[in-house]
Formats: C-alpha cells, sequence, structure tokens
C-alpha cells in the first residue's frame, strides 16, 4: 500500500506510519539489531503489522497503527513522541555501527603504516610525532562522526491518515503537510529519501575536499623550495625514511585520481534530484511540496562538489609530478654515494607537511569508501520497484486479456535487481514491451543498460522481481517448470554470440538435438534438419564437427538448431558479435530470410548499429528502460 495513497472515511481506520534509512551495507548483525529496535520503539502503538522494505542503501520500515493507540492527525505532541521513539532506534544503530567501524578504521592497513613511516620520519622531533598521531586519531574520529550523523540524519517519515484531506511527512528534517487527494505516487519514496540523503552527503565531503585542498597548497610550497632548489649543497640529499615517504606521497596522489572521480559520481547521482521531484510533483499538482523541495534544493551545492573534483585532480597531478621530481633527486644523491645527512628541522617541516596531506587524502578514500553503493536509480523518474507486487487472479486474467492478439511477446512493468558485491544493479526498472507476430526487432543501447536482462527474462530465461510477461497470451509465471521449458524448447529458438555447440556432436547431430529432446522421430529430424542446413547455407559441413569450422559457419549452425522445432520466436544475443563484418552481415542475411520466408518473429540484442538499421524495429535502452520505438 502507498503511503499517499488516497483513502474513504470507513475504508480502513489505521493509520499508516512510514521510516526510511539510509543503512551500512553488509553490516547483517547491526541491520537486524536495527529492525528489532524500529520494531521495539513501535511496540507500544500495538501495530497490527510491521513490514521492512530494502531499496539498495534505504531501509523502509511501514507499520500500520489501530486508531486506538494511533496519534491522531492534531496530536503534534504523540506524533513528535513516535518519531522520538523512531530516532532513539537509529541512534541507538548508529551508535552500533560507529563502535564496530572505529574499531575497523584502526586496523586499517593503510593507516597503520601511513603512521609507522612518518613517525620514522619525525624521530627527531617528539612535537611533530604527536602532532601527526593526534591528527591521525582526529581524521578517524570525524569520519565515524559524519558517517554515524548520516546514519541518524539521514531519513524521512511519512504519515497517511485515514479519511484526512491531508497528511504529513517529515523531509531534511522539516515537517510537510500535503494534500492526501493525491493519487498513488509511491514511486517518489526513492527520489525523496535520496534528496533528503544528498543533504546529508555535501557538507561533510565539501569539508574533507576543502581541507585536502589546503593541505596541497601547504605541501607545494614546501615541496617547490626543494624540487626548484639549484644549488647542490641546498638540494634533498638521501634519506631513507624521507624516500620513503616521498614514494607514499606520489603513490597516494596518483592512486587518489580515480578516487576523485568516484566523489565525483557519487556526487553527480545526486544532483537534478530535485528537479526530478519537481517535475513528478507538478504532474501531481503537489504545489505544497513542491515549495519545500525547492526551499531546500542543493543542486548547485552538488555541482559545484563535481567541478571542485576537476580542479582539486589537477593540482594532485602537479604534487605528484612534483614529489616525482624530489624523488628522482634523491636517488640520484643515492648513486652518488653522498653522505646521507642527519634529519634537520627543515626535512622534518617537509615530513609533517606531507604526512598531513596523506591523511588528508586517507580521509577521502575512507568516506567516498562508504558511498559506493549510492543508488543511481534517478537518472529516470519513479524507476524502481519499491515493493514485491502481488494481484489477485481475477486481477491478473483481467490484464491478460488486455493482451494484443497478434502479440508474441507482451512484457508489463518489468523489474530486475541483481546484487554484485558492493553494489546493487538495477538492470530493469519499469520496462513495458510487446512484440507482434512476424516482426525483426533490434534493441540496442550500451553495454549494461539491461538489454540481456531484458532478453533473459522474456524468453523464460529468468524471473523477474516484478511485472509479467507473457508468451503467446501465457503468463509464464503462472506455467509450472515442466510447460516453461516445453516453451522454450518448442516455442523459442535461441542464438547467442557464444555458439555452445557440443564438440562431441556433428553439425547435423547438433541441429537435430532439440528435436529429439522432443521426442520427433530420427528419420524425419535428420531430413528437416538436413534441409535447414541447406537454408542457411552449410549442407556440406554436416558430418563435420564444430572445431574444424570457422566462428561465421559455427553461427550458422546454431541458427540450424534454433530452428528445428519451427519455433515462432527467435531470441539473438549479440549473434554476429564474434564475427567480422562480412560474415555477420551474412549471418544477418540468414535472419531477414528466417523472417521474410518463414514469419519467424526474431528479437536481436546487437552493438552493431549497421545491424540495427537493418530490422524492421529498433529499441533503444538505457539504464534499464526503454528510452527510444522507431518502426
Amino acid at each position: 500500500m502507498s503511503p499517499f495513497r488516497k483513502r474513504e472515511v470507513g475504508e480502513e481506520e489505521e493509520t499508516m506510519f512510514w521510516a526510511v534509512f539510509y543503512i551500512a551495507k553488509f553490516r547483517e548483525d547491526e541491520n537486524e539489531y536495527f529492525m528489532k529496535r524500529l520494531k521495539k520503539a513501535l511496540k507500544p502503538y500495538k501495530p497490527s503489522s510491521v513490514t521492512f522494505n530494502e531499496l539498495n542503501t534505504f531501509l523502509a520500515v511501514r507499520a500500520s497503527l489501530p486508531p486506538q493507540t494511533s496519534p491522531k492527525p492534531d496530536e503534534e505532541e504523540k506524533i513528535k513522541e513516535l518519531e522520538a521513539r523512531i530516532g532513539e532506534a537509529a541512534n541507538a544503530y548508529a551508535q552500533k555501527v560507529m563502535k564496530k567501524y572505529d574499531k575497523e578504521l584502526r586496523k586499517d592497513p593503510e593507516i597503520i603504516e601511513t603512521i609507522r613511516i612518518f613517525n620514522n620520519l619525525l624521530e627527531q622531533n617528539p612535537e611533530y610525532i604527536g602532532l601527526f598521531n593526534q591528527q591521525a586519531q582526529e581524521i578517524i574520529k570525524n569520519i565515524e562522526i559524519e558517517y554515524g550523523t548520516v546514519l541518524q540524519v539521514a531519513r524521512i517519515h511519512i504519515w497517511d491518515f485515514p479519511g484526512l484531506e491531508y497528511d504529513y511527512a517529515v523531509v531534511a528534517g522539516v515537517r510537510i503537510e500535503f494534500s492526501a487527494a493525491l493519487p498513488d505516487y509511491e514511486h517518489l519514496i526513492d527520489e525523496t529519501v535520496l534528496f533528503s540523503f544528498s543533504r546529508r552527503y555535501q557538507p561533510p565531503t565539501k569539508k574533507f575536499l576543502d581541507e585536502i585542498q589546503n593541505a596541497i597548497s601547504q605541501a607545494m610550497k614546501v615541496f617547490k623550495i626543494y624540487s626548484e632548489e639549484t644549488d647542490p649543497k641546498k638540494q634533498i640529499m638521501w634519506n631513507q625514511p624521507f624516500f620513503e615517504a616521498v614514494q607514499m606521497i606520489l603513490g597516494k596522489t596518483e592512486g587518489t585520481y580515480e578516487l576523485m572521480q568516484k566523489i565525483k559520481r557519487q556526487t553527480l547521482r545526486m544532483t537534478g534530484i530535485a528537479q526530478t521531484l519537481i517535475k513528478e510533483l507538478k504532474e501531481e499538482e503537489a504545489t505544497d511540496v513542491i515549495k519545500i523541495v525547492k526551499q531546500f534544493d542543493i543542486t548547485p551545492e552538488l555541482e559545484d562538489l563535481a567541478k571542485q573534483t576537476e580542479t582539486m585532480t589537477k593540482e594532485l597531478q602537479e604534487t605528484a609530478k612534483t614529489a616525482r621530481k624530489i624523488s628522482t633527486q634523491m636517488k640520484t644523491a643515492e648513486k652518488e654515494d653522498r653522505a646521507a645527512p642527519l634529519i634537520t628541522p627543515e626535512i622534518e617541516e617537509l615530513g609533517h607537511t606531507m604526512g598531513k596531506l596523506y591523511l588528508e587524502l586517507e580521509t577521502l578514500r575512507l568516506w567516498a569508501d562508504n558511498w559506493d553503493d549510492i543508488p543511481y536509480y534517478t537518472a529516470a523518474p519513479g524507476a524502481v520497484a519499491f515493493e514485491q507486487e502481488t494481484l489477485a487472479e481475477e486481477e491478473l486474467k483481467a490484464l491478460a486479456r488486455q493482451i494484443p492478439e497478434d502479440a508474441v511477446i507482451h512484457g508489463e512493468n518489468i523489474f530486475k535487481t541483481y546484487r554484485m558485491g558492493r553494489n546493487t544493479i538495477y538492470a530493469l526498472r519499469g520496462v513495458n514491451i510487446t512484440i507482434k507476430e512476424g516482426e525483426f526487432v533490434a534493441l540496442v543501447g550500451p553495454s549494461g543498460c539491461g538489454k540481456t536482462t531484458l532478453l533473459n527474462v522474456l524468453s523464460g530465461l529468468d524471473t523477474p522481481d516484478r511485472g509479467r510477461i507473457y508468451l503467446k497470451g501465457d503468463n509464464i509465471a503462472t506455467l509450472a517448470d515442466k510447460e516453461l521449458t516445453k516453451t522454450r524448447r518448442d516455442d523459442i529458438g535461441f542464438v547467442f554470440q557464444t555458439y555452445n555447440l557440443i564438440p562431441e556432436l556433428t553439425t547435423l547431430e547438433n541441429v537435430m538435438l532439440p528435436a529429439q529432446m522432443s521426442g520427433k522421430p530420427g528419420g524425419e529430424t535428420k531430413q528437416k534438419a538436413l534441409q535447414i542446413l541447406e537454408d542457411v547455407g552449410i549442407q556440406e559441413f554436416a558430418n563435420q564437427y564444430p572445431e574444424k569450422l570457422s566462428g561465421g559457419q559455427q553461427q550458422r549452425v546454431t541458427i540450424a538448431r534454433a530452428l528445428i522445432n519451427d519455433p515462432s520466436i527467435i531470441v539473438g544475443d549479440e549473434p554476429t558479435g564474434d564475427l567480422d563484418s562480412e560474415t555477420g552481415q551474412a549471418v544477418l542475411d540468414i535472419f531477414k530470410k528466417i523472417n521474410k520466408k518463414r514469419g519467424v518473429t526474431i528479437l536481436m540484442v546487437t552493438h552493431d548499429p549497421k545491424m540495427a538499421k537493418q530490422a524492421g524495429r529498433l529499441l533503444e535502452m538505457r539504464d534499464g528502460q526503454i528510452i527510444s520505438d522507431v518502426w
């Protein structure tokens, strides 16, 4: 149920309360503890149900509060009391995460090695050592505090009161009263929570970047004194601890280029989020909420943050260049076997300056690593499945009756999400697609946009997280495994970029295999296979094994194999991807011939624009959605 859905008086007397939080990924024990604390916070209100939904890096709790225990819309103190209890649960969760995070930071191998090397360099000056170690501890504490604040504060609350003309939401720490007459716009939750999160993410990120810029400026002042010195007597001579420190700074600055790009990507994911919200709210005529969004919009600050990373990358490149020059001077001094001087006050000053810069760069690394999994789904409005869809049998039947009669493939509201390492990939985000009998459709788009995933779910090789897929009128979600297997075997022919031929079987035997698995007579199947091999122009290789065939010839075999059971649909995933242009065109000509002469529907993924243009219809994908449909 949407927290924004309008309800009539008497339809449902329960109040719906939502709270959505940023959570620490891959901390299962702490997150489980958090959910228990949230349930405990809600217990005095005797909720009839409490459910949790995870939206990438965010956790939503939804509670149904009966009228006997729920605060009334005009009982502001009671509303704040419940919200305070939720806030206390968030604080306890943040403290628990921070406690473990503190241990991890203090065991971080890069921080430990940094402290060791710079302590060696500064060993002649206890004052510098004490100051450096204090700075290292302050950095750890600063990251903990800022991270913990995000966990505590980056959240939204939503109240949906029954039979009321307005509801409440708390976004960016501000209570919003909005019209309960708005239609269902649950899809705004994902944008709203990221909008709230961005307001907590931006200030500390800006602070850390500013401190790095100051440290770079200080380091360069000292660096240039030594790197531009022409008097050999005043140039830095060989010193092992100092050389190690310079090498560390050199490696760290060069390694920070990609880190700056990460910060930029993280920031750009949040730019424009306010505009996305405003655009969708305008469609809902939610002028009251739009005012709040505009008031707290920090898009300019986020854009400045992204620009700052570009400037700092150039400054780091200059720092690395200077550090490399000093390193070269020291190597030259070592080769000349000069007497190694004692660590002078000047070297200690330089060492302390480098140590401060290194620690600030470490701060940014540790900070940015926390946000690897910031969602990017706002590239397309309302494009994340927040909940699993449940429809009654009668509703499903009614929807099935709306499918075009000539549709061989029909997909509605298809979502698919994957977890890859520390990231959540929203492969498909609300795709709607209809492919009619006899069409030749090419599916194009950049790598990672969801083409192969869409192909797999449409053909029944994979199942969507949400949505419905119909093959020749049948909802594949309602088919038993045997039925679905039979449908894939008999109605769909698959042609992939990799040929997947069985090396122990001849060309003819590979082609016959699907028909034999269907229980068709051997003699009839053999004659049919030979005819198809002739149609695809490879009959002379019927008794040859795959290893003796070229790539183009093997792909023709896979096409013949796909046709043996007279499928109504051919699904091709980059069928020409491993072939040269001439051979690829020959394979495509076979597809066109099959489509025209046999009336077979073809759905083909390709990266080659020349191939795509030869199809009768062109679908383009971006970020898990179809963005254009050209006939």
